[in-house]
């Protein structure tokens, strides 16, 4: 099982710290600062779990430092696993074909976040 590069570490002068991929900066005395604008995680949001056939859910993505702040200026690409369930366009406007199940993907910043994006048929039909 491969783990984010952030849960590798590195013993740098008596300083246990991130390999660089994590957005190391600097380190001394056994602390390290996390590189502001180095994204770690992406976090997609929606403003319900799940979404009807037809229907039209908007997503957003953000993506955060080793800090936990948000680093902005980040664009995201987006994409869906299974198409046939659920299609996402690259503003990140998801929409249901059929029910099931889709993990929705925002890449940005060289990483990414996921959803998985319930599909369900509303009208009964």
């Amino acid at each position: 099982m491969s783990r984010p590069a952030a849960f590798y570490r590195l013993a740098l002068g008596g300083c246990l710290a991130s390999f660089a991929t994590a957005g190391l900066a600097s380190c001394s005395s056994g602390t390290y600062t996390a590189d502001p604008s180095v994204v770690l995680y992406v976090v997609v949001n929606a403003s319900t779990n799940f979404v009807g056939v037809g229907e039209t859910l908007p997503l957003t993505a953000t993506g955060y430092n080793g800090n936990n702040v948000v680093v902005g200026g980040v664009g995201f690409s987006w994409s869906s696993s299974d198409t046939t369930i659920a299609t996402v366009d690259q503003n990140g406007n998801a929409v249901g074909v059929a029910p099931g199940i889709a993990v929705i993907t925002a890449r940005g910043g060289g990483t990414i976040g996921e959803m998985w994006l319930p599909v369900v048929q509303l009208d009964g039909g």
